[in-house]
């Protein structure tokens, strides 16, 4: 059970935009974008199914709920008041404040389930569209949601769910999910994969590093003793890719994960073999080189994200699709957020510098670096 109250809650806590503008600019993106499945499932329908052109809708029709109800709120309007009137105008103060998201697709409003494969499809999200930019319209004529253009708004809404048998719950359940993964801190999420292993098993709580420049190789000390191969930038531009090992420390240090840290430092959960090799072995060795090459290729468009403060969820959600399956799942969003700009803040530090230690604090999950 999700109440309306706890919904709208959630969105003051995870509503991070500046003004009004980005709100009326978001809803009327994340209205295009619900027609992006549905082309997708025309076109691309041999490889992009019928269950993945649910759960994307499910997320799309929760972007645009959540925008809504964002501008409820800068407005000073009662979302619940337009929710009511979907069903009964005429409920009580007391009954208001008890409203849930119903599991039923048909509810509150009961109406005929259909086929995504229908040809009314195209036409019922063509209806809501353009309702929705009446919404918008209205909203910029007179800087306010005005009553009969959201509820008109809402009932089109509410027509594309039943027509395609999704209930409010499912969207605002997954949205919850989505937004709270994506905003809210999760710093202090107290996740330690390798509680209750020994402690040549665990990721160190707390690791200096040195990473040292030699006839333009990088080198790695841990407790006075090498570790890992010397590293060269690989690649034709010179582009620093040498000390990339830092991204593995970030990792280790914010995510508490890095099979690629662990295997240098030998500290892989031998003792349990499934974990050793689940979680710790090649194949998610291979996961992480391969999120650190592509988020390389990302940064270099970016000035490798110098006095960058956010990440596009884009480049979030496509890691999200790397782990899937590992431990590292669990971690939020947002403190996947901060493991890549602490990373790269260190990385860049280092590429100035040459060389340097970098120390990591897995209790505070922060990474540092310090010049010899």
């Amino acid at each position: 059970m999700i109440l309306v109250d706890e919904y709208i809650e959630n969105i003051r806590k995870t509503n991070k935009l500046d003004g009004i503008d980005s709100l009326l600019l978001g809803l009327v993106g994340e209205i295009g974008s619900l027609m992006s499945p549905a082309k997708k499932l025309a076109r691309e329908h041999e490889i992009y199914g019928k269950d993945k052109f649910r759960n994307d809708t499910i997320e799309e029709l929760g972007d645009i709920l959540w925008y809504f109800v964002a501008l409820c709120e800068a407005y000073s309007c009662d979302f619940k008041n337009y929710i009511i009137n979907l069903d009964s105008p005429q409920k009580s103060n007391d009954e208001k404040s008890n409203l849930v998201f119903t599991s039923l697709p048909e509810q509150p409003v009961v109406g005929k389930v259909n086929s995504i494969d229908s040809p009314e499809k195209k036409q019922k999200l063509l209806e809501f569209a353009s309702q929705g930019m009446k919404l918008v319209d209205s909203i910029i004529s007179n800087n306010n949601v005005v009553h009969d253009e959201a509820i008109n708004f809402l009932k089109k809404y509410q027509e594309i769910i039943i027509f395609l048998n999704i209930s409010f719950y499912e969207i605002v359940e997954s949205n919850i999910k989505k937004t709270a993964s994506r905003f809210l801190d999760g710093i202090n999420e107290p996740i330690y994969f390798d509680e209750g292993f020994d402690e040549d098993e665990q990721i160190p709580r707390e690791f200096e590093i040195h990473i040292i420049l030699k006839n333009n190789k990088t080198y790695m000390k841990w407790n006075g003793v090498r570790i890992g191969d010397p590293l060269t930038d690989n690649h034709a531009s010179k582009d620093g890719y040498k000390y990339h090992d830092v991204f593995h420390l970030a990792y280790a240090a914010i995510l508490h994960w890095s099979p690629v840290f662990r295997a240098l430092i030998k500290h892989k959960r031998k003792s349990n073999p499934f974990i050793d090799e689940t979680q710790d072995g090649g194949r998610a060795i291979v996961i992480e080189e391969g999120i650190s090459v592509w988020l390389y290729a990302q940064a270099k468009e970016h000035n490798y994200f110098e006095n960058t403060s956010i990440l596009s969820y884009d480049i979030l959600k496509t890691i999200q699709q790397f782990i899937k399956g590992y431990e590292v799942e669990k971690c939020s969003l947002s403190l996947w957020e901060k493991a890549i700009l602490e990373g790269y803040k260190v990385f860049n530090q280092l590429k100035e510098k040459g060389q340097g230690k970098i120390i990591g604090n897995l209790d505070k999950r922060t990474i540092e670096y310090h010049e010899f």
